[in-house]
């Protein structure tokens, strides 16, 4: 038997301009799609509601909008970047961002 659980997919896009090659009016949509399944809980045990489930892919979908703003790349430029390059940058966007703000690194 087949059981198939309803999706919650949700979006946050950001325009942007490219740091690499200065282009303007770059987009980029991060989508991120989550089940109501019983194997997704809430801490006490309870399965999670619909609502819930798709107020976390909206918060998840924001993060990673968030963390790609703080060194936004296009597509063409992000693609010419070799791996260790990227794995760099990966690095630098996983600085934590509140409210739009990076913290500040305490050296």
């Amino acid at each position: 038997m087949l059981v198939t659980f309803p999706a919650y997919g949700r979006s946050a896009a950001c325009t942007f301009k490219c740091l690499a090659c200065q282009k303007d009016k770059r987009k980029r949509t991060f989508r991120v799609e989550m089940t109501v399944n019983p194997y997704n809980t809430n801490p006490d045990g309870t399965m999670k509601q619909a609502a819930q489930v798709s107020q976390e892919a909206q918060a998840d979908a924001n993060r990673q909008r968030d963390q790609f703003l703080v060194y936004p790349l296009c597509k063409a430029c992000e693609d010419a970047r070799s791996w260790s390059e990227m794995k760099a940058i990966h690095e630098r966007r996983k600085v934590p961002v509140t409210n739009g703000v990076r913290a500040l690194e305490e050296k």
